[in-house]
């Protein structure tokens, strides 16, 4: 069990410019996680790629978590050193 801050997830864009959560309650209800600015270089790709990423981050640091978790003790590598550091960032522990 995580002691999260972050609204949960999960994420969904949908009626661009914004990001949902919860995407089980009608639209009218939903949760606005962030909104993208029209004013973002690199126009409507860079801010549709830019949405689908931050709307899969919390399913991204639920799998850090579950190999940080599965793998401690039994993996001797960079990567898991790497994946260590980014869930510490993510929950605001670095």
């Amino acid at each position: 069990m995580s002691n999260d801050k972050h609204t949960p997830g999960p994420w969904h864009y949908g009626n661009f410019p914004n990001i949902y959560a919860n995407s089980q309650v009608p639209r009218r209800l939903q949760a606005i996680v962030c909104t993208f600015s029209s004013e973002l270089s690199g126009g409507v790709p860079e801010q549709l790629a830019n949405a689908r990423l931050i709307a899969a981050a919390p399913d991204l640091l639920e799998v850090v978590r579950d190999i940080v978790s599965d793998c401690k003790g039994h993996i001797n590598c960079g990567l898991y050193r790497l994946a260590e550091e980014a869930l510490a960032k993510a929950e605001g522990r670095s």
